[in-house]
């Protein structure tokens, strides 16, 4: 049996797909940027940084602002998979693996459209 081409199908997998990639590119820039922040950096340094990091702070703060409002789980999907880099699994204890994935394509869908162009 062959697999009928269904493009609002493959359009909505892309979708999905780009937006956990989009949430893995937030997360490593959040914590690269929180850390650069943190530091405590000489002029120079600071002067090199500013340009290369002034949109990221601002990505940070939007977060800071943003991931607070989500519900208490989504929040935590989002921080667990893409802020913290927790390990593989940290989820199992919380919560059946179907609650998970299904919380955890709201929460992507969420925190991405958080930086959509309004």
């Amino acid at each position: 049996m062959t697999r009928r081409f269904d493009p609002l199908k493959e359009q909505e997998i892309c979708r999905k797909f780009v937006n956990e990639q989009y949430c893995r590119f937030l997360g490593k820039t959040y914590r690269t940027t929180k850390t650069i922040m943190e530091l405590e950096c000489s002029p120079e340094i600071i002067r090199e940084l500013e340009n290369i990091i002034e949109y990221d702070e601002e990505m940070v703060d939007r977060i800071d602002q943003d991931l607070p409002k989500f519900p208490e789980e989504m929040q935590m999907i989002i921080r667990k998979e893409f802020i913290e880099n927790s390990p593989e699994g940290w989820y199992e204890e919380l919560f059946s693996k179907r609650k998970y994935l299904r919380l955890k394509e709201k929460a992507v869908e969420q925190f991405s459209d958080c930086f959509a162009p309004k």
